[in-house]
């Protein structure tokens, strides 16, 4: 069980790493700086392990200085983070942001293996890389905006829940994870996946699409119902059985002008 004791500055939090304690910054409006509006500076010292928990909804600037929580957990609570060019490592710790957004300006965010989770809020890093080592990335409806940065999950999914991804260069390798976008677009020069689920009319802007697969998302069943019915019924089943009923007929259906571009491009993936 995690215990929790609190003090002005942070709370000790007996892990379930052996029982071992782990420091608790806290930060709220009282010990930090402020600098102007909802902004207040914060110095982080990453001499030992330590979970980072950011109250009172406040945006944290580091002025450049890096996030190293050696595998401690990153809460923002709906507060924001900017680094100002400094990198936000946690070593197998989760970022979650509860709404608030994480900018650092160049600086690149590493978790070994944590989640993010911005439940709505953006990503920006603004050439920075995303290099999540087999965690996933959730955004709830947010952006992630690298700017030319890459972005590297090593086998963890992405969620974006209708937000797009702009990479403005960078590449997109999830090492096999898939992409659930919710409607959301993608703008790369080259996405590497495993499954890509797809709800858009277009084609993602991509230079390089090399997808396994790619799937209509559940919202459009019944647009895809529609188009298939001169070939197949897919009013029930989930994605395997319905690749089983549609495969054997591929030819049929692709030899048939009908399609947008966009939607030849799906059905094309099904061969695979």
């Amino acid at each position: 069980m995690t215990t929790k004791t609190k003090s002005n500055t942070f709370v000790k939090i007996s892990n379930q790493n052996g029982g071992n304690e782990m420091k608790t910054i806290v930060l709220n409006k009282s010990n930090t700086e402020h600098i102007g509006g909802n902004v207040y500076k914060w110095t982080p010292d990453n001499s030992e392990p330590y979970n980072l928990v950011i109250d009172d909804g406040i945006y944290i600037h580091t002025g450049g200085g890096c996030i190293n929580t050696s595998g401690g957990n990153i809460d923002t609570d709906g507060g924001n983070i900017h680094t100002s060019g400094g990198y936000i490592e946690t070593s197998g710790g989760y970022i979650e942001t509860d709404g608030g957004n994480i900018d650092t300006s160049g600086g690149n965010i590493e978790t070994s293996g944590g989640n993010i989770y911005t439940d709505g809020g953006s990503i920006y890093t603004d050439g920075g890389n995303i290099h999540t080592s087999g965690g996933y990335i959730h955004t709830g409806g947010g952006y992630i905006e690298t700017s030319g940065g890459y972005i590297e999950t090593s086998g963890g999914n992405i969620y974006t829940s209708g937000g797009y991804i702009n990479t403005s260069g960078g590449n997109i390798d999830t090492g096999g994870g898939n992409i659930y976008t919710d409607g959301g677009y993608i703008y790369t020069k080259l996405l590497i996946c495993g499954i890509l689920y797809w709800e858009g009319m277009s084609m993602p802007d991509a230079k390089n699409l090399e997808c396994k697969i790619v799937y209509p998302s559940a919202k459009t069943r019944k647009h895809w119902k529609e188009r298939l019915s001169d070939w197949v019924d897919i009013s029930d089943g989930c994605y395997d059985e319905l690749l089983g009923i549609v495969r054997p007929h591929l030819d049929d259906i692709l030899a048939s002008d009908k399609w947008s571009n966009c939607e030849r491009w799906i059905i094309e993936s099904w061969r695979k």
